[in-house]
This record gives C-alpha cells, sequence and structure tokens, in this order.
C-alpha cells in the first residue's frame, strides 16, 4: 500500500472520530454521573479506546484476505474498527455496567462468559453493538472485563496474538486452571464488604480538563512491540480541525518510522496504557520520548 492510500484510509476514519468523541461523552457521563460503580475514577483510569490506524486495517485487510471494493465498505467489513474497553473491579460493577450497555446501545452480538468460561478459561462480556445517535449509526467492538478477568487476558495475551492456534491450545489446561481460579477468588470478593462510594460529578468544567477527553495519543510501535514516540494531540472541540490534526500527525509518523504502527488511542495516562496493550515494551532510555 502506498502512502496515498494511507491518506484515503485514515480521511475515511473522521468517521470513527466523530463516533469516539460522542462515545467517550457518553461513558463520562454515566461512570460519573451515575451509581453504576463505587468507584467511578478508578474505571475511568482504566477505560481505553482505540482506533485502528491505516497500517492496522491494511495489515488485517491482508491476514484474513478481506477483500474491499470501495472504502465505503471497510465498516462492514471490518466492525472492530473502534474498539472500547471497560474494566470495572467486581462482577456486580460489570452486571450494571452491562445493563447500561444493553440499553445505550443496539447489541448485534455478543459473547458473555461469566460462570462458564471460553474453551481457554478466559471470562469477560464482548458485544458488538450499533450507536444510534444524531441520526447517524456507528459499529463499536465492546468489551467489559472485571480486574481479574483482565488480568487472565494480559497475562496470556502473547499466546493468542496473531498466533496460530495450535499454540494456545498447548497450554489449555494451564489456562483453564488459571481462569477457574481467578473466578473462585472473584466469587470470594462478594463477601467483603464494599468501600464506600466516591460521588461522581457531571461538570463541564471537569469534563474539559479531562486528560482523557482532551487529548488523543498516538503511539509509534515498532517490531518486537517496543514503544518508540509518543504523540498527544491537543483537540479543539472542532471535530474537523481535530481531525485534520490527527491525520496529519500520523502521515508524518508514517514517513518518519516507516517500518512502524500507530496506536490511537484515548486513555488517561501512560499507566492506562501499558494496562490495556499488555504487549508493548517500553526501554528505560526511551521513556522521556514517550512519558505522557
Amino acid at each position: 500500500m502506498t502512502s496515498k492510500d494511507f491518506a484515503a484510509i485514515e480521511e475515511y476514519l473522521q468517521y470513527f472520530r466523530t463516533c469516539r468523541r460522542l462515545l467517550l461523552a457518553l461513558l463520562f457521563d454515566q461512570l460519573m454521573g451515575s451509581n453504576l460503580i463505587v468507584d467511578p475514577i478508578l474505571a475511568l483510569s482504566r477505560l481505553f479506546v482505540r482506533l485502528k490506524s491505516a497500517d492496522s486495517i491494511v495489515e488485517k485487510l491482508n491476514r484474513k484476505n478481506i477483500h474491499l471494493d470501495s472504502l465505503s465498505q471497510l465498516a462492514d467489513k471490518m466492525p472492530d474498527i473502534l474498539g472500547c474497553r471497560i474494566v470495572l473491579a467486581t462482577l456486580d460493577e460489570l452486571h450494571a455496567v452491562n445493563q447500561f450497555v444493553s440499553a445505550a446501545f443496539e447489541i448485534v452480538s455478543s459473547k458473555v462468559h461469566i460462570t462458564e468460561s471460553d474453551e481457554f478459561g478466559g471470562r469477560g462480556i464482548e458485544h458488538q453493538v450499533l450507536y444510534h445517535v444524531n441520526g447517524d449509526v456507528y459499529p463499536i467492538a465492546l468489551q467489559l472485563r472485571t480486574f481479574l478477568q483482565h488480568y487472565w487476558a494480559a497475562s496470556t495475551f502473547h499466546l493468542f496474538h496473531k498466533r496460530p492456534r495450535e499454540i494456545a491450545l498447548a497450554h489449555q489446561s494451564a489456562l483453564r486452571i488459571l481462569g477457574d481460579a481467578l473466578y473462585t477468588a472473584e466469587l470470594s470478593l462478594r463477601s467483603f464488604p464494599v468501600g464506600n462510594a466516591v460521588s461522581g460529578t457531571k461538570s463541564h468544567s471537569v469534563w474539559l480538563e479531562n486528560p482523557m477527553i482532551s487529548n488523543v495519543h498516538l503511539i509509534s510501535v515498532e517490531l518486537g512491540e517496543r514503544i518508540l514516540r509518543h504523540t498527544s494531540i491537543a483537540l479543539t472541540g472542532d471535530g474537523q480541525v481535530d481531525h485534520n490534526t490527527i491525520a496529519a500527525n500520523k502521515m508524518r509518523l508514517y514517513s518518519e518510522f516507516p517500518h512502524s504502527v500507530i496506536i490511537e488511542c484515548s486513555c488517561l495516562d501512560l499507566a492506562s496504557l501499558m494496562f490495556n496493550e499488555p504487549q508493548l515494551r517500553l526501554c528505560a532510555e526511551n521513556f522521556n520520548a514517550v512519558y505522557f
């Protein structure tokens, strides 16, 4: 693919960047302004919204042998272009947020593994949803997990990510034992007293100052999943201006690091990025270049 192809895909992604802004507004209001969870700040610190970049889209098209007659087919062929993960503290919070999700979005398909794990021991909820807002319809891949469910996924990520199925199958028994042990621990947590709820707020000033809302992060990653560069884009609130700024910065990064990939994401800080992208590696000598 040429830089012209990458530029065309990045231009197409404006549609999803609009959706990301609307989605974050909805999630912020629900997590901060309701009693769904005990500590909304903790949940927001783990919230992660990822938009596939042109390089990732092209790689998946090739790997999955997906044919497009035009870019307009991309959302239908690849419904996980925009992905969101919410990591909650407990099973009760997971169920509460899942009820909100079921009411706020049109559920297209779901994988729900709570009491029973998947074949490898993983648990959590995955929804493919449609978000109807302002007369438009946006596809979103939405993951809900508890902290312990995320621990299992993050600890075993390297056995699954773009790897042959046989790799994970060789460890299936141990994976299931780990998953079952964590679920037992999850159930035990229900006998503990619940902490005092932290009051939420829908203050507009808090919203504007939230770095998750006011910035988009571009993470350049080389082979071996080593982070090369972190670029933070301060958003203006003007969707067209912000889209142009993000796309221009990404085209510059594609040119500067031609063999790297770019993660475009919204998250609170570096810790949140590493929490949600466990495959990434950060070398000490490069720390200052990527610190949020």
